[in-house]
């Protein structure tokens, strides 16, 4: 579809317009809908991601984000500082990760709480999950004691095994 402003660019942004009830339907390109004060989806990301990288959020929360000690820190394979990483917000090349394993360690812990994703379980359905991961790493643990021929620590995990089939059963 064509942009009915302009009827050149491709149309790329759907815009309604209500006024007193009544519904208009436009179809623009991203430059007409600039100029409407419209913008699309993908401008509008774009704005954000920007104004968030560049308002240095990493340096809106120093204490978090700069931990003492730490800020000296240089990648070797790159040469980029931790001190750019926090400006930029972007690392320099994929051995950074390793070369700021600590700092991004305090970074996670600061944002979330902690550094190790355990995910979410849905309210509905949470018991039975949780039922179902306890039993794997029973199951797990029983592979371990009887690989390290610890036979009555796998006797007890089995029985334990046992009684939990038999409670998410009933």
């Amino acid at each position: 579809m064509i942009c009915q402003k302009c009827k050149k660019n491709p149309a790329t942004v759907h815009m309604e317009q209500m006024i007193d009830g009544d519904s208009t339907t436009y179809y623009l390109c991203e430059e007409c809908a600039g100029m409407n004060g419209q913008a699309s989806l993908d401008g509008v990301i774009k704005s954000l991601l920007d104004s968030f990288i560049n308002a240095n959020f990493f340096q809106s929360a120093p204490e978090m984000f700069a931990p003492e000690g730490m800020t000296n820190a240089a990648c070797p394979a790159c040469g980029m500082g931790f001190g750019e990483f926090k400006n930029i917000g972007k690392f320099g090349c994929a051995e950074c990760y390793d070369a700021f394993g600590q700092e991004l360690q305090m970074i996670l812990r600061g944002m979330s709480g902690t550094s190790v994703h355990t995910g979410k379980i849905p309210h509905k359905s949470g018991v039975k999950i949780k039922h179902r991961r306890d039993l794997d790493d029973l199951r797990e643990d029983l592979k371990r004691a009887v690989a390290a021929e610890e036979f009555e620590s796998a006797a007890q995990i089995r029985d334990t095994i046992r009684e939990m089939e038999k409670a998410g059963d009933a």
